[in-house]
């Protein structure tokens, strides 16, 4: 349960962090890292000018196994709006599979699938910002 709600705050917090629109410096692809109350969690967000998301998360519990996000953003002034819409994994130990839809219903209840929230972008250059969600920290830099 706990590495749900460390990927959950950690794709909710890339997402968020990501701008919409032609043009934005939010759209691209980013490395990211967590920190805070939850474990850490590195990954790669990618934020499509067309206003589409996608996420990629090591499983801390599991190395081997990705886990990819999906979803819609969108920027105005500071903050980030985002949607999720779908969560797969990648990698799933032979030990896991039959636990994949269980795993999968879990996580798209704790990022609150289908519904938009949104997080306020804090620049600490032009290819970097951090956010917060749930405790912990999200620092991004552009790849």
């Amino acid at each position: 349960m706990r590495l749900w709600t460390i990927l959950s705050t950690c794709a909710f917090g890339s997402l968020l962090l990501l701008g919409c629109g032609k043009g934005s410096k939010l759209a691209g692809n980013w490395t990211f890292a967590s920190s805070g109350k939850a474990q850490s969690i590195n990954g790669v967000a990618t934020f499509n000018p067309d206003g589409t998301m996608q996420f990629e998360a090591d499983n801390p519990a599991t190395p081997a196994m990705k886990i990819d996000m999906i979803g819609k953003y969108r920027e105005d002034g500071d903050k980030l709006f985002i949607t999720f819409s779908d969560v797969a994994f990648k990698n799933t130990p032979a030990e896991a599979k039959g636990q994949e839809q269980q795993m999968k219903d879990g996580l798209m209840k704790q990022i609150d699938a289908g519904t938009e929230k949104a997080r306020v972008i804090k620049w600490t250059s032009d290819t970097a910002f951090t956010t917060e969600a749930e405790g912990a920290t999200m620092s991004f830099t552009k790849k």
